[in-house]
């Protein structure tokens, strides 16, 4: 009876983890390449902050982790029939990574590859304020190249 139940368990553990497959799997801050089999006029991202994705011609996308999470692309050509659709996984780039907690404070993160630098990562101390800084610069920047979409 016990083998029984641990082989049920092993092929419903088996069956889950194929159902949870992500056909792209992506590290935050990193890129990836898709080569659609059929030309794309439009690309839908289901959660734009966790992937952003770059079309570099018809059939060729570039996928860019943002932050850790799900989420899918769908390709439609020009008449709209969908021709691409891919569940994405985006995972921590934790290769030589190094968090410090110190009291208080707040952690620390550190990418140390081949040597330790302080990096921005989200849920570190200063994350919150250097983020909103680099949005501000961001605008201001477009503001002056006339591209803000940001009505008046």
């Amino acid at each position: 009876m016990l083998v029984r139940t641990l082989a049920f368990s092993a092929a419903l553990c088996a069956t889950a983890a194929s159902t949870l497959a992500y056909d792209l799997v992506v590290a935050t801050d990193q890129s990836r390449v898709i080569k659609l089999d059929a030309p794309a006029n439009t690309i839908i991202v289901g959660n734009p902050m966790i992937a952003e994705v770059t079309m570099v011609d018809n059939q060729t996308v570039a996928v860019l982790g943002r932050m850790m999470g799900q989420t899918n692309i769908i390709a439609l050509d020009k008449a709209g029939n969908e021709v691409h659709n891919q569940n994405v996984a985006v995972r921590l780039n934790d290769q030589q990574i190094v968090t410090l907690y110190k009291g208080n404070v707040g952690p620390r993160t550190f990418s140390c590859a081949p040597r330790c630098e302080w990096m921005i990562h989200p849920g570190d101390l200063d994350f919150k304020e250097i983020h909103e800084n680099a949005e501000k610069k961001q605008d201001l920047a477009e503001g002056a190249a006339g591209l803000s979409g940001k009505p008046k």
